[in-house]
Order: C-alpha cells, then structure tokens, then sequence
C-alpha cells in the first residue's frame, strides 16, 4: 500500500503510478548533470548520451518499482535521468 493510495500498486492507473513516481523523483538528489560530461560535451549531448546508455535499464527499473513498491540499486546516471523524468 502506498501513503495516498489504499489499493495495492498493482491496481493504481498510470495518473496515480505517475504521481507516486514523482514523489519518489523529488526525494533524490542526483550529481548535476555537467559532472557527467566528457571533455568539450555539450549539454544536451551529455543528455543523449546517458538517456540512451541507461534508457532500458532505467525502464525496467521503474517496473520493478511499480510492482514491489522498492527501487533497485541505481547508477548515479540512472538517478539523474530518473530525476529528469517527467
């Protein structure tokens, strides 16, 4: 059970799944994002990068959140890229 939700997770609709994920976003505290750039990287070529490095990991991460209500252990670039999304 989550704290604004009285049903399981497994029965939330996406709006409710969403709102919780968000909760859980502003909880953390990711590195900014220039810590992660190579060396001349523009900054939205710093955000393609790690998006497309950790995208299918992060994806399976948030379902396993969805469905055991804990976070697996995350990367530090999959923290940040968790925190940019919306």
């Amino acid at each position: 059970m989550t704290q604004f939700h009285n049903e399981p997770i497994e029965t939330m609709i996406w709006r409710e799944l969403s709102d919780l994920l968000n909760i859980q976003r502003l909880s953390i505290s990711p590195h900014p994002q220039h810590e992660f750039a190579c060396d001349n990287e523009r900054a939205g070529d710093t955000f393609r990068r790690i998006e497309k490095a950790t995208r299918d990991e992060l994806n399976k991460a948030v379902e396993q959140f969805a469905t055991t209500e804990k976070w697996p252990s995350l990367s530090e670039e999959q923290i940040l890229m968790l925190y940019l999304r919306d």
